[in-house]
């Protein structure tokens, strides 16, 4: 699925719609045109019914889909499925999903019911708390400016194994050891292995993307956190300030005697918030519109933001900085990573460690909100309520480890990752235009076939052509090594074509009442004699409703070369 970039203002404005408005051919469900001369036109509204409460009841869902003559008009019709969304072969899959075919008007509507395919013999009952990705990109704005890169994942015990998916048991250093909720590591090798779920992060060893701070239950934070409560999001960087995302800069230097401030690992930095420039307050410059907003100390600004392309909310962003790494830009609570991997003794050091956390929204009843400047998160955090810390983190959904190209500048261009997961529709987080259940809309007025629209019909003569123009003794219609045939095409059902040479006689004529849109011309007068080679007016003439109207008029200049007989065959 992707926003539509009108929605995307909306939340950047905003911080959230109501109705998301998805890109063309990018929503949650299939609708196809698969008879373009039968489309009708009205707003569309499709609701999912006929199932219980319970989470997996959802399979045995129906849908009901009413055609309006416009958003908020008066009914005209309704169609129900012919089957639920659930079709479960023996094997447990869904093939193809569900697509019904509406040929009254003229469009099918597919709905897929996800399944997990990578657990033996999973239903849903199974699968409710799973999820996948299925696409994960980054796109730079100006291709030739590739400055965003990552600490891209390895296995075994050294500090780039920072994404803990697979099985793998590392008894010499349990630190190394996979998290086997993600056993077939679909969530190791995004984008090179330089974004992952919160819950498969590493939280202890050298350069660990999160504190290992034990009083701060981070551990149970992740034991608690879903692989379902990913979702989809776009991650965008930017340099116009007017998007950034005020954000918690959190400590990631894990001895709290040589943290700036003292600061504990895991909570916010332990230095005065800064501006959109870096500036705190009492220098000079300093803008107080975009400085505290939330706390004196801890707060920065993240060059970009995060949308929630499922719920249409805009998302809460903090990142990390080690300040033990000032000359890794580790202490100006500003997210500018460097190139350099190693120090000179080879520590990780890994760019100064400004990992980025993506925080969902309300995530199994966490309480963060959708945008709010970071304000809950940091209030969660840096208080000594330790359930509140885990309940805050646990909201984290995404964790990418960012690294600058060598050579390259911060925000040369603008880059918008993407990252889309395969989700049941009963953990999506829906709006309650249906009472809560799935509820898609869409309108088909402006695609809809015109019938018997003189308007529609003038712009169409644009169109009309004949081919091949020029006719150099031979076309790809011809049937045999003594015919001679071009076709005039894209004509409408009623018209009259009229055929003239250069001195204005009439060579040919056609009557034309067909629904064929062509007609072919063996290069012949009215009387069945070959014309000669030379230049020839087509005029094409399309009646109108009434007798005596005319739609419009289309005059085509062709030109044909003819071929010499061919007396083999005569």
């Amino acid at each position: 699925t992707d926003l539509h970039p009108s929605t995307i203002k909306d939340i950047l404005a905003n911080n959230f719609v109501q109705t998301p408005k998805y890109a063309k051919d990018k929503g949650p469900i299939d609708v196809k045109v698969i008879d373009p001369l039968n489309v009708k036109p009205g707003h569309f509204e499709l609701l999912f019914t006929n199932y219980g409460n319970t989470n997996t009841a959802i399979d045995s869902a129906s849908w009901i889909v009413n055609r309006y003559d416009k958003k908020g008009g008066t009914l005209i019709e309704s169609i129900s499925s012919e089957r639920t969304i659930g079709i479960i072969t023996a094997t447990g899959s869904q093939p193809n999903g569900n697509e019904q075919l509406i040929p009254e008007w003229g469009i099918s509507i597919r709905i897929e019911q996800y399944i997990y395919p990578f657990c033996s013999g999973c239903l849903p009952t199974v699968a409710n708390n799973i999820t996948e990705p299925i696409d994960a990109s980054i796109t730079f704005a100006d291709s030739s400016k590739v400055w965003l890169a990552g600490v891209q994942d390895t296995d075994g015990p050294e500090a780039m194994n920072w994404i803990l998916s697979g099985s793998t048991l590392n008894e010499q250093d349990p630190c190394y050891s996979d998290r086997p909720r993600d056993r077939e590591e679909r969530f190791e090798n995004l984008l090179n292995g330089t974004i992952t779920h919160f819950s498969l992060i590493r939280s202890c060893g050298p350069a660990a993307p999160i504190a290992a701070n034990p009083n701060l239950n981070i551990g149970q934070a992740q034991d608690r956190a879903r692989l379902a409560s990913a979702n989809s999001i776009d991650l965008v960087f930017t340099a116009d300030k007017s998007k950034w995302t005020r954000s918690v800069v959190v400590e990631l230097c894990q001895e709290q005697a040589l943290a700036q401030g003292q600061a504990r690992p895991g909570k916010p930095r332990g230095r005065a918030s800064v501006d959109k420039n870096g500036l705190s307050a009492g220098q000079p410059g300093y803008n107080a519109a975009e400085g505290d907003l939330v706390s004196a100390t801890g707060m920065g600004w993240f060059p970009g933001y995060a949308i929630d392309v499922e719920t249409g909310r805009r998302l809460n962003i903090a990142f990390g900085e080690n300040s033990f790494l000032g000359g890794q830009n580790g202490t100006d609570m500003l997210w500018n990573p460097t190139s350099r991997m190693f120090d000179n003794v080879g520590n990780a050091i890994f760019g100064g460690q400004h990992v980025i956390y993506v925080i969902g929204e309300d995530i199994a009843s966490s309480g963060m909100p959708m945008h709010d400047n970071c304000a809950a998160f940091y209030n969660a955090i840096s208080g000594t309520n330790n359930n509140a810390n885990r309940d805050a983190w646990q909201s984290v959904m995404w964790v990418a480890y960012p690294m600058l190209v060598p050579n390259r500048q911060i925000l040369e261009t603008d880059v918008t990752v993407r990252l889309r997961v395969a989700k049941r529709f009963e953990n999506q987080v829906l709006s309650n235009m249906n009472n809560g259940r799935p509820a898609f809309e869409w309108d088909m007025t402006a695609i809809a076939t015109l019938v018997k629209q003189d308007t529609a019909l003038s712009e169409a003569l644009e169109m009309i052509n004949v081919v091949p123009n020029p006719y150099y003794a031979f076309s790809q219609y011809e049937r045999d090594r003594i015919d001679n045939r071009i076709k005039i095409v894209n004509l409408p059902e009623k018209c009259q074509v009229s055929i003239y040479n250069l001195q204005g006689k009439l060579i040919r004529a056609f009557d034309k009442d067909s629904p064929i849109t062509s007609i072919d011309w063996d290069l012949k007068n009215h009387k069945g004699i070959p014309i000669a080679g030379g230049v020839y007016l087509i005029h094409v003439r399309v009646p109108g409703n009434t007798p005596d109207s005319v739609v419009g008029e289309r005059v085509l200049k062709w030109f044909g070369g003819m071929r010499q007989p061919d007396f083999q065959n005569l």
